[in-house]
């Protein structure tokens, strides 16, 4: 396929709103044109008026086993890159992450890649990577020592993320609500309306009505 043509699925897939099919149209395009980086395609998308955002954000929780790797396969990035509809942080705790405008974005992602597994084992023993528990020097942890459990979503320790009861905001209608269970990837989940949002598009109480 050309790079035209993988151009045009990436529009498509961006007018669809469908974040899994954008990132398989962008590695189509990749693939066509080798070379091309993250901060090449954010300022195409810029330059095109394409509702697209690649923003480099610096992952404070990102597992000591998985690291960030750009188009071209170069590990360990400082940036993470996260496919958004819209410029805005949906969450007020990513705020702080998010780059103050355009231009920091584009510098931040000449040192970006996306999250891949680094390759690595952890010793679940002694909590280092390099090795597994079976060959960990360190004295034994006893099997009834209790790890912190921490909720990556509201950041509180005593709570997974999948028992989190922060009521969380709907982008479209701006509504509160408790969602039952994990809270949907952004960048895996998105609402068919504004892209991608906090809730499910069928649990927006706001389009629940207007469909009515």
């Amino acid at each position: 396929m050309s790079s035209e043509e993988a151009w045009d699925l990436i529009k498509r897939a961006v007018k669809e709103r469908d974040i899994d099919d954008v990132k398989e149209a962008i590695q189509i395009y990749v693939k066509s044109a080798p070379e091309t980086t993250y901060r090449e395609l954010e300022s195409a998308f810029r330059a095109q008026d394409i509702p697209l955002w690649l923003i480099a954000i610096e992952k404070e929780c990102l597992s000591v086993t998985l690291t960030n790797m750009d188009l071209q396969g170069h590990l360990h990035k400082k940036y993470t890159v996260t496919y958004r509809f819209q410029w805005n942080p949906p969450r007020p705790r990513e705020r702080r992450l998010w780059p103050k405008d355009v231009d920091e974005n584009l510098e931040r992602l000449k040192d970006a890649g996306e999250v891949v597994d680094g390759g690595l084992p952890k010793c679940s023993n002694c909590n280092e990577v390099g090795h597994i528990s079976k060959s960990c020097t360190q004295e034994k942890m006893e099997s009834g020592t209790i790890r912190e459990v921490k909720c990556y979503n509201c950041e509180q320790v005593g709570h997974r993320v999948r028992d989190c009861k922060l009521l969380t905001t709907c982008v479209f209608c701006s509504r509160l609500t408790r969602i039952a269970g994990p809270i949907p990837r952004e960048d895996r989940f998105a609402c068919n309306n504004c892209g991608f949002v906090l809730i499910p598009h069928h649990m927006c109480i706001e389009i629940q009505r207007l469909t009515i």
